[in-house]
């Protein structure tokens, strides 16, 4: 499982990632990311795909909320 924080804080300093970024995953062509620019009034934090190409307010939503991209992404595993 890669480490979230450390992924994160390598792509601050090398593309300088904007600081309101917190990447969760990853995936072969982007990352998806807590954009804490989209904070709603509910508290909750949209996961967006976060492609090196575009700016972060241009990024698809993939989820409304981490809670919602967790159970997503666990629900798809098969025991």
């Amino acid at each position: 499982m890669p480490d979230a924080i450390a992924i994160t804080a390598k792509e601050r300093e090398s593309v300088s990632l904007d600081k309101n970024m917190i990447i969760i995953a990853d995936s072969s062509e982007y990352y998806y990311a807590l954009d804490l620019n989209r904070k709603r009034s509910d508290g909750n934090v949209p996961v967006i795909e976060l492609l090196p190409q575009k700016k972060p307010k241009d990024c698809a939503v993939v989820s409304d909320s981490f809670g919602e991209f967790l159970f997503y992404r666990t629900s798809r595993i098969q025991m």
